[in-house]
């Protein structure tokens, strides 16, 4: 569980975007925490000496 709390007009906007797409906000904040991720650990992977966690990414939700 994890809780992120971002400004009223950001809330807004990914509401309307949920609400537009019948999508959650909690799908569209997953998916943008799995996209930061990818791009964040890209170098670090990169590094063979620092070992990174496997994870499973959500899928159909």
């Amino acid at each position: 569980m994890l809780t992120v709390r971002v400004e009223a007009e950001l809330e807004r906007r990914l509401a309307n975007l949920a609400r537009a797409t019948g999508r959650t906000k909690s799908h569209y904040a997953r998916e943008a925490i799995m996209r930061l991720l990818a791009e964040k650990e890209a170098p670090i992977r990169e590094t063979p000496s620092v070992p990174m966690p496997r994870f499973q990414p959500v899928v159909g939700r």
